[in-house]
């Protein structure tokens, strides 16, 4: 079994805030524990009206399941 080649692009959150919203973004803070291991902070900077849309989308999604993968048993 190997693995399958996939084509994309690679957008980070800070390139997502910038194309949807139109905001300038600065990463400020990482980490966690309990669950928020991988977490990511950032500083919004741009219209009030394009930060309160980031915002309210972000709060959408907070605190959604984890992502978790299924492996296969090799026999």
């Amino acid at each position: 079994c190997g693995m399958m080649v996939v084509g994309g692009y690679i957008i980070t959150e800070m390139e997502a805030f910038k194309e949807l919203f139109g905001v300038e973004v600065v990463p400020i803070g990482g980490g966690g524990i309990d669950g928020a291991e991988g977490s990511k902070l950032f500083l919004l900077d741009g219209d009030d009206e394009a930060v309160k849309e980031a915002v309210a989308l972000v709060k959408t999604i907070r605190g959604e399941p984890k992502l978790t993968t299924r492996t296969i048993k090799q026999k």
